[in-house]
């Protein structure tokens, strides 16, 4: 089996070690969360350092005193992957780096004028992240034997649940369950391992879409949920129209919002003939999804993939943009930025057609062939 640059860390910076003593009263306060004590060499006082979630959302907001600083939290499912930002003013490039925290003390250390170069110590999920890039930078063509073996041999780990689900379509079902029931209890309860059981409850439900791969097969009928809060099942959106496209995308990603454009366009010269697109959202938060939304003048019907997790769940998308053009019947014909792919093969993914003017062809031959199948 081989592993592709994609089962990496993709859009994660990557941080290094190091040790700094922690006060005997952050000991104590991270019994039941964390503390995260800091010392950043050109640090000015009362700068502003802010944790957030992979969808930019604030966590926790620490302001320096000299050049060390205090966040005091804790991680509600064990460990979590958390991004490090600091005041803008210090960091015009907006830079931000990953760390992996736990519910313990931990320390930082580094330079301000130098993320790359700043260090973490008292995280054992961390440590584990390291040394997971460590093995995937030794593998040979890149095989997956020794990051397997380094799964097996961390069951009471709760970093190891995100590898296997960055990995999880490079191995087969069986192998996944077997990752899975040598987990700890405590490690199957957490964020991750919880994700773990819900991709094998998916693909024991699904069996002939994850075997066979998206294109050619009818996508599984999951729930979506529309600005005003209401429910609604994908098929039934799709049945709406002859063909749809499926804009998976954030309010957050760039590349997203810059093809809005051309997918106005498409649009407006499609729509006549039966043409659609849907937005399908992955934010975090809901007020930023409908700011976006109302910032891009998008005209179309739009949804949050806030009910069931089927957009990276369901149709695996790891990187946005993704897009899917799909016909009524819930058939995928195309898809663009798609990673859902059978153990040891190539990702299942069709030659980008947004982005550079094939979308208005495309769609105008796949509406040609279905009109000659089904003319009205």
């Amino acid at each position: 089996m081989k592993l592709t640059v994609a089962a990496g860390i993709g859009i994660f910076s990557l941080l290094q070690c190091f040790i700094v003593q922690l006060h005997a009263q952050d000991a104590r306060s991270a019994a039941k969360g964390f503390v995260l004590s800091g010392h950043l060499s050109g640090l000015p006082d009362g700068a502003e350092l802010y944790l957030t979630g992979a969808g930019e959302d604030t966590l926790y907001k620490a302001i320096s005193k000299g050049e060390d600083f205090r966040f005091i939290g804790r991680m509600p499912f064990g460990a979590d992957f958390c991004f490090l930002k600091i005041d803008p003013a210090l960091n015009p490039m907006h830079k931000s780096k990953a760390l992996w925290l736990e519910n313990s003390g931990m320390t930082l250390a580094g330079d301000v004028i130098d993320l790359d170069g700043i260090k973490l110590t008292g995280s054992a999920a961390h440590d584990e992240y390291l040394q997971y890039l460590d093995i995937l930078a030794r593998a040979k063509d890149n095989d997956v034997t020794e990051v397997t073996a380094f799964i097996r041999s961390h069951p009471a780990s709760s970093f190891m649940p995100f590898i296997i689900t960055r990995l999880i379509n490079h191995y087969p079902l069986d192998s996944v369950k077997a990752f899975y029931h040598n987990m700890t209890p405590a490690v199957k309860k957490s964020q991750f391992g919880s994700k773990v059981h819900l991709e094998i409850t998916r693909r024991d439900n699904f069996p002939a879409f994850y075997r066979d791969g998206p294109k050619g097969n009818v996508i599984p009928n999951f729930g979506i949920i529309n600005p005003g809060g209401g429910a609604q099942a994908l098929h039934d959106v799709l049945a709406k129209h002859t063909l749809t496209l499926v804009d998976v995308w954030a309010s957050w990603c760039k590349p997203c919002r810059e093809a809005i454009p051309e997918l106005k366009e498409v649009r407006e010269k499609m729509k006549s003939r039966g043409f659609d697109i849907i937005g399908l959202s992955v934010d975090d938060s809901e007020a930023a999804w409908k700011k976006a939304i109302a910032e891009d003048k998008r005209l179309w019907e739009h949804f949050i993939d806030k009910f069931s997790d089927g957009a990276s769940g369901v149709m695996g998308v790891w990187n946005l943009p993704a897009y899917f053009l799909i016909d009524r019947q819930g058939k995928i014909l195309f898809l663009q930025n798609m990673v859902i792919q059978q153990a040891g093969e190539k990702p299942l993914s069709d030659k980008a057609f947004v982005g550079n003017n094939r979308l208005m062809p495309l769609v105008d031959s796949l509406l040609h062939e279905i009109e000659l199948r089904e003319p009205s």
